[in-house]
C-alpha cells in the first residue's frame, strides 16, 4: 500500500508539474477577460445613469470604444490559443519520445512479478542477528567491503523468508534502495538473460540518466546475449553515475541454484569477476541451496579459459587438482584475488605456470591472512614484474596512474594521451601495457580505462612499500590533480570557441528544452574538461606560476566571450566591464610571457575599442585602438599571412574616429 501511495503520489506531482504551463495560460486569459468585463460593467453603469441622447452622442463621438474592447478580447483569445497549441505540440512530442523509448524497453525480457504471501517473511523476533548482519552489510559501502553476499542453506531452511524480510527492510528504510528482487525458477526463469534484462529495466525506471544509456544501447544492439547485457546495459550506466554511498542500491537474487546448468559457470564468472568492478554502492545479495559455488569451481573455470589461450599449458601443468587446491587455499574465499592473478597470467608476456607459482609463493601463506594484506601482497608481486629499469616507464608511471586515480569518470587511452602528453616521455598505452593485469580497457584505445578494484588505488596511494623498486615513484594525487586541472583549462582555452553549436541561442524562451550539441562535435577530453574542470580546480592547494597563468588566460578568454554575447544582445553598458577586465588580465599575461599572449591582448584591445564606440565614448576608445594597431603591426612583421587581415580591420577602426 505504501509503495502504491508513493508511486501514485510521484505521478500526481509529475502531472501537476506538466500542467503548470496550461494553468498559467488559463490564468492570463482569465485576467484579461476580467479586465474586459470590468470595463464593460463600468460602461453599463454610466449608460444607465445618463439620458439616452447623451449616450447616443457619446457613441457618435467615440464609436470605436466597443470595437476596441472586442479587439482586446480577440487578441487575448488568439494569444491563448497559440500558446496552448505550442505547449500541446511540445508535450505531445515529449510523450511520443517517451512512448518510443518505452517500446524499446519493452524488448527487454522482464519477467512478471511474483507476489508472495507476506506471511512467508520471517516472524517478528526470529533470526534477528542474521537479519541485522545482512542489513549492516547492505549499508556498508567501504571499498574493502565485499559487494556480493551469498547465503546458502538446504532446501526448506527459510532462505526465501529471509529474502522477503530483507526486501521489506530495504523498501521501507530510507538509507538503502531496493532496485530488484529476482527469483530464478527452473523451467520458467532459469536463464541469466531474464536476470540482467530485469536489472536493466529496473535501472531505466529508477533514473532518467540510466534510461538514456539503456535505450541507446538497445537501439544499437537489441538482441545481445546475457553476458553482453551485463556489459552494455547494466555496467555502463552504473559506472557513469554511481548510486550515492549514503544510499546504496541492493539487488536481491533468490534461488541461484535453479539457474540453468549450461550457463551457470558464465553467470558465476560475471558475478565473481565483473560485479567487484562496479561502484561499491552496488550490492548483490544472493541465496542458493548448498552447492559448489566456491572458489574451486571458479578456479577450474578460469584454468579452462587459460588453457585455450596458452595451448601448451596442459603439458606443463602436471597436477591440475593440486594447483586448484593451492590457489583456493591462498585465495581464502577472495574472488577478486583469483580474478586478478588469472588476469595477470593472461596479459603478462611470461610463462603462465611460472608466473602463477611466483604469485602463489609471494607473501604469507596462512589461511587467516586479512583480505587487505592478501591483495597488497598480490599487487606488490605484479608491480615487481614491471619494467622499472626503463626510464620512460618509471617517469610516466606516477603521472598516468595518478591521473586515472583522480579522474571523475573513466577515459579512453586516446583521451588520456591528449590530456597527459605534455607531461609524458612515452605514450599512455606503453605505461598501461605494463599494468594491464590491474586495469580494464587497455586492449582498445577507445575503451574507458578502469582500475579493477578500489583496493589497488588504496594500495598505491596509501600503503605501497619501497621494496618494489627504487625507480617506483610514489603517486601524489594532489600533484596529478593539479596537472589534470591545468590540462582541462588548456583544453577549454583551445577548443571552447571552436566547438560547433555553442554561442547565442536565439528565441530560447520559446523553446521547450535547451538545444543539444551533437556528441560527435565534442571530443572525449573536451567533454570531460567541461564537466569536471571546477572539481579539479577546487582541489588545487598551491597553484604553480604556470597554472595561475593558464587560469588567468582562460578567464580573459571567457570574459571576452561574455562581452561578445552581451554586445550581440545590445547590452553595451553591461558588456563594458567584462572586456575591460579581459584587457587588464591580458596585459598581465603579456608582461610575463609576451610571445604567447600578445595576439590575445590585441584582440581584447580591439573589442574594448568597439565597446566604448558603441556607447559613443569615442575619445576614450582612441588609445586602445592605437595600441591595438601598434601591436598588430609588430605581429605582421613576424607572420604577415596570419595577422595582416586583422591589422587592416584595426586600421579601419582607427580611421573611423
Amino acid at each position: 500500500m505504501w509503495c502504491w501511495l508513493v508511486s501514485h503520489g510521484s505521478l500526481l506531482l509529475q502531472q501537476a508539474e506538466e500542467a503548470k504551463p496550461w494553468v498559467e495560460s488559463a490564468k492570463k486569459l482569465d485576467n484579461a477577460l476580467q479586465k474586459i468585463k470590468s470595463k464593460i460593467e463600468q460602461r453599463l453603469k454610466k449608460i444607465e445613469k445618463r439620458p439616452t441622447f447623451v449616450n447616443a452622442l457619446s457613441y457618435l463621438k467615440d464609436p470605436g470604444r466597443i470595437s476596441g474592447l472586442k479587439k482586446d478580447f480577440d487578441k487575448t483569445l488568439v494569444s491563448f490559443q497559440v500558446r496552448t497549441n505550442l505547449i500541446t505540440g511540445a508535450k505531445l512530442a515529449a510523450i511520443e519520445r517517451r512512448l518510443h523509448d518505452d517500446r524499446i524497453l519493452d524488448s527487454l525480457r522482464d519477467p512478471s512479478i511474483v507476489r508472495e504471501n507476506p506471511t512467508q517473511a520471517c516472524l517478528e523476533g526470529t533470526r534477528v542477528d542474521l537479519i541485522e548482519h545482512i542489513m549492516t552489510w547492505c549499508r556498508n559501502t567501504g571499498d574493502s567491503e565485499n559487494q556480493l553476499m551469498l547465503l546458502t542453506a538446504v532446501a526448506g531452511a527459510g532462505k526465501t523468508s529471509i529474502v522477503l524480510t530483507i526486501a521489506e527492510r530495504c523498501a521501507s528504510e530510507g538509507d538503502v534502495t531496493l532496485l530488484l528482487r529476482f527469483f530464478f525458477k527452473a523451467g520458467e526463469r532459469s536463464w541469466p538473460d531474464f536476470l540482467f534484462s530485469s536489472i536493466a529495466r529496473a535501472l531505466a525506471d529508477h533514473d532518467p540518466v540510466y534510461r538514456t544509456f539503456i535505450t541507446s544501447a538497445l537501439r544499437n544492439d537489441p538482441t545481445a546475449s546475457f553476458a553482453m547485457q551485463f556489459e552494455k546495459l547494466v555496467a555502463p550506466p552504473l559506472l557513469h553515475k554511481p548510486p550515492p554511498s549514503d544510499r546504496p542500491v541492493i539487488i536481491i537474487i533468490d534461488a541461484l541454484d535453479e539457474c540453468d546448468k549450461e550457463v551457470f559457470e558464465s553467470l558465476a564468472e560475471i558475478l565473481g569477476d565483473e560485479v567487484p568492478r562496479l561502484p561499491s554502492s552496488i550490492k548483490y545479495f544472493i541465496t542458493s541451496r548448498q552447492f559448489d559455488l566456491d572458489c574451486a569451481k571458479f578456479i577450474c573455470f578460469q584454468l579452462q579459459k587459460l588453457k585455450k589461450l596458452h595451448r601448451d599449458l596442459r603439458r606443463h601443468l602436471q597436477d591440475e587438482d593440486k594447483m586448484v587446491q593451492k590457489i583456493s587455499e591462498r585465495a581464502n574465499g577472495l574472488f577478486i584475488w583469483i580474478s586478478t592473478i588469472f588476469r595477470y597470467m593472461k596479459t603478462a608476456n611470461k610463462d603462465p605456470v611460472r608466473a602463477l607459482e611466483s604469485l602463489l609463493d609471494a607473501g604469507a601463506k596462512r589461511p587467516a591472512v586479512p583480505a587487505e594484506k592478501m591483495m597488497d601482497d598480490l599487487y606488490t608481486s605484479i608491480l615487481n614484474q614491471c619494467a622499472w629499469e626503463d626510464e620512460d616507464f618509471a617517469h610516466d608511471y606516477p603521472v598516468v596512474m595518478g591521473a586515472i586515480f583522480v579522474a571523475q569518470e573513466p577515459l579512453s587511452i586516446t583521451a588520456w594521451d591528449t590530456i597527459l602528453s605534455p607531461f609524458l616521455k612515452s605514450s599512455v598505452r606503453y605505461v598501461l601495457a605494463e599494468l594491464a593485469p590491474l586495469l580494464s580497457g587497455v586492449e582498445d584505445n577507445c575503451t574507458p580505462v578502469r582500475i579493477l578494484h578500489q583496493s589497488f588505488r588504496d594500495f598505491i596511494v596509501d600503503r605501497i612499500n619501497s621494496s618494489i623498486s627504487p625507480h617506483c615513484s610514489p603517486v601524489g594525487v594532489e600533484t596529478e590533480n593539479a596537472r589534470v586541472a591545468l590540462r582541462c583549462i588548456e583544453i577549454l582555452n583551445q577548443d571552447l570557441c571552436s566547438a560547433r553549436g555553442l554561442g547565442l541561442i536565439e528565441n530560447l524562451s520559446e523553446t521547450d528544452e535547451m538545444p543539444r550539441i551533437p556528441p560527435k562535435e565534442l571530443s572525449e577530453q573536451f567533454h570531460y574538461a567541461c564537466r569536471h574542470v571546477v572539481y579539479h580546480l577546487s582541489g588545487v592547494q598551491e597553484p604553480s606560476e604556470g597554472f595561475a597563468r593558464s587560469v588567468d588566460f582562460y578567464l580573459a578568454e571567457s570574459l571576452n566571450s561574455l562581452y561578445i554575447a552581451l554586445s550581440n544582445l545590445g547590452r553595451h553598458s553591461e558588456a563594458l566591464p567584462f572586456i575591460e577586465e579581459s584587457v587588464e588580465l591580458c596585459h598581465q599575461l603579456v608582461a610575463i610571457h609576451p610571445g604567447s599572449y600578445t595576439p590575445d591582448l590585441a584582440m581584447s584591445l580591439n573589442n574594448l575599442y568597439n565597446s566604448l564606440s558603441d556607447l559613443g565614448r569615442h575619445s576614450e576608445a582612441l588609445p586602445f585602438i592605437e595600441e591595438c594597431v601598434k601591436i598588430r603591426c609588430q605581429l605582421v612583421g613576424v607572420n604577415p599571412g596570419a595577422y595582416t587581415p586583422k591589422l587592416v580591420n584595426s586600421v579601419e577602426n582607427l580611421f573611423r574616429i
